[in-house]
């Protein structure tokens, strides 16, 4: 989306996500908030559907859950991000269980992380923040 430009349903700075999340009724709530703020979401409920997901179609960002089942967890995913040249500049969001958000983000290489349970209105600002860089 060209900068400036507004997205659908009036909101300055959609952006397109990739939610990835085994959960599937935190998963839900994910798209609906998010969708609600008029940015486009994808939905993945293991590493390997979300890398598939993201070759096909280039996310602007992925928020992921770090514990996934399958070969591909949360963090495997973050790495095979940054090693695609496609994808290494996509901003990944990881969803943690673990206290130390700071400790999660340079163990994984993610841009941001939030620990669990997050607060909505703080994904929800980090995500806008993505929109207004683009």
């Amino acid at each position: 989306m060209p900068h400036g430009a507004f997205a659908p349903c009036g909101y300055p700075h959609a952006v397109e996500l990739l939610v990835v999340e085994d959960d599937p009724i935190a998963r839900e709530l994910l798209e609906l908030v998010l969708s609600s703020r008029g940015h486009s979401v994808r939905a993945a409920t293991d590493g390997t559907a979300a890398l598939r997901s993201a070759r096909e179609r280039r996310p602007d960002g992925v928020i992921t859950d770090l514990r996934l089942p399958g070969d591909v967890d949360g963090r495997e995913l973050v790495r095979r991000l940054r090693e695609d040249p496609v994808l290494a500049g996509v901003v990944v969001v990881v969803l943690t269980g673990q206290v130390d958000a700071a400790g999660v983000v340079a163990v994984t290489g993610a841009d941001v992380a939030l620990a669990k349970p997050f607060d909505i209105p703080e994904l929800v600002e980090v995500v806008e923040r993505l929109g207004a860089r683009g």
